[in-house]
């Protein structure tokens, strides 16, 4: 089920996400270097492994519990290579 999710990123990944079929609107400036945009999107492994690929410069803002469940989806995944 698709949801509404807020990312932060980079200026440099203004292409990438723009792209993402998902994507309601044209990032906006936040300030200095960060943007912000709206994506109506299901949240599922395909979002995130989307999200592992733009790297350090992305960060879903809201929803909140959708942030946590991306941090717990990133420690099970560390484990594995520990």
């Amino acid at each position: 089920e698709k949801q509404e999710i807020k990312l932060l990123f980079m200026e440099k990944y203004i292409p990438a996400v723009e792209a993402h079929p998902d994507a309601m609107e044209s990032a906006k400036e936040h300030k200095s270097g960060l943007y912000k945009i709206k994506m109506e999107t299901v949240v599922d492994e395909s979002f995130y492994g989307w999200l592992v690929s733009l790297g350090y410069g992305v960060k879903i803002v809201k929803p909140k519990h959708e942030a946590e469940a991306y941090k717990t989806y990133l420690k099970r995944l560390l484990k594995q290579y520990k």
